[in-house]
């Protein structure tokens, strides 16, 4: 290592002397970087917080009905009625239990799922189209088809009218006339 080199009078030459105005430029020049870097972490800071703030955001009455139609009301006084329509306290309860998780960020799509998970597939207001529950939506049309097929079928019967049967001559024996000509005029007499 090499030593800087010293004058007669014990002091370092002038090129490696370092001046007051130059301490005083590089401190200046760290300290505006340091200014800089917390106004850009305070801008980050800032502009994340806008970000999360709409997660945190006052719920809508119309956003917690939309989440209440997938529900039934479970209160066993309600003909099961959809959660978003009941007036009991049961219903009362659920939609503020439906507005909380909004405001904690959760969607509809897990809200229901947390129903689903706590009450069984009851807690639904209409069965999901998969599986045996395919059944609930396909019978109604296909009692629908088969009832227009029946009603089309008496119709088109009793509107082509039927002729009378004729008896035929050939078919009829001599000696089955001549008894019951026999037989009606003794109850005549």
């Amino acid at each position: 290592m090499k030593r800087p080199q010293t004058t007669d009078q014990g002091q370092a030459p002038e090129a490696i002397r370092l001046q007051p105005s130059s301490i005083a430029c590089g401190l200046s020049s760290v300290l505006s970087s340091i200014v800089h870097s917390a106004l850009c972490t305070l801008r980050l800071a800032l502009c994340l917080s806008f970000a999360i703030a709409p997660a945190a955001a006052e719920v809508t009455d119309a956003q917690v009905k939309d989440v209440a139609r997938e529900l039934a009301c479970l209160c066993g006084s309600c003909p099961r009625r959809p959660l978003h329509e009941c007036a009991c306290g049961w219903a009362d309860k659920n939609r503020i239990r439906i507005a909380d998780a909004l405001k904690a960020g959760q969607d509809k799509q897990t809200i229901v799922a947390e129903f689903v998970k706590a009450f069984g597939q009851e807690a639904l207001s209409s069965p999901p189209a998969e599986g045996f529950n395919l059944t609930a939506w396909v019978m109604p049309f296909l009692v629908l088809a088969l009832g227009t097929l029946l009603v089309w079928t008496v119709i088109r019967n009793w509107s082509q009218g039927k002729q009378p049967v004729q008896p035929s001559e050939a078919g009829v024996d001599d000696a089955y006339r001549a008894k019951l000509e026999r037989e009606l005029k003794e109850r005549e007499t």
